[in-house]
């Protein structure tokens, strides 16, 4: 019955681990699709100036 509960334990600890993964991958491309028509727009001329000439 332990043992039933510490491979339990484990699978949940694994589980938690791929969700957070999943969701910090997912922010991550979220914000490249956001970002990246930012870089070749106007505004992203505005942003490179600021950042880069200052």
């Amino acid at each position: 019955m332990s043992s039933l509960r510490s491979d339990i334990a484990e699978v949940k600890a694994d589980l938690m681990k791929w969700m957070f993964g999943a969701i910090g991958f997912q922010t991550l491309i979220i914000l490249g699709v956001v970002l990246a028509p930012v870089k070749f727009s106007h505004w992203g001329n505005i942003f490179n100036q600021f950042i880069f000439e200052n």
